[in-house]
């Protein structure tokens, strides 16, 4: 009888911290561009090609290959990056050499500076034109970025 009273304590102690959690605003709350499903499949764009980049939210970025958004992709990122905000420049790791940038073979965004950040990408999927505006939200749009260029530095020479 000792035990199962242990055990119902724990449970219960376990129920209120996941309660606890649970009480502050979900993120789709606080942000109506999280609100956005993209149904589209998945799919890839050549890391070369991509001419710039928006932040939309702490996992997610709208990268396209032209200055319109008819060329936009949204990168999902594996894990949230708190920095992604306040980053000047991004670059993309090419996880299996073959010049493209996916949700798999081991791709990632990776956010340079004394923190050195790398996130596995989760998703990624080709957006219309309304898809980017309601993501951004013209009125408050934040201006496109462009890409580090992802070249390796030459050895130095003595």
């Amino acid at each position: 009888m000792y035990a199962m009273s242990k055990l119902a304590v724990a449970l219960t102690g376990i129920a209120m911290v996941a309660a606890g959690c649970a009480n502050g605003p979900a993120v789709a709350d606080r942000n109506p561009a999280a609100q956005v499903n993209i149904a589209g499949p998945e799919t890839c764009v050549f890391i070369r090609s991509i001419f710039d980049w928006r932040v939309v939210d702490d996992e997610r970025i709208i990268v396209r290959e032209t200055a319109g958004d008819d060329n936009a992709y949204l990168v999902s990122l594996a894990s949230p990056s708190f920095n992604l905000h306040t980053a000047d420049a991004i670059a993309f790791a090419d996880g299996n050499g073959d010049g493209r940038l996916c949700s798999f073979g081991g791709d990632a965004v990776l956010l340079p500076g004394t923190i050195g950040e790398r996130r596995p990408i989760a998703s990624l999927k080709r957006l219309t034109g309304a898809e980017v505006k309601a993501l951004l939200g013209r009125a408050a749009a934040p201006a496109a970025k462009p890409v580090a260029p992802t070249t390796p530095a030459a050895p130095e020479q003595r």
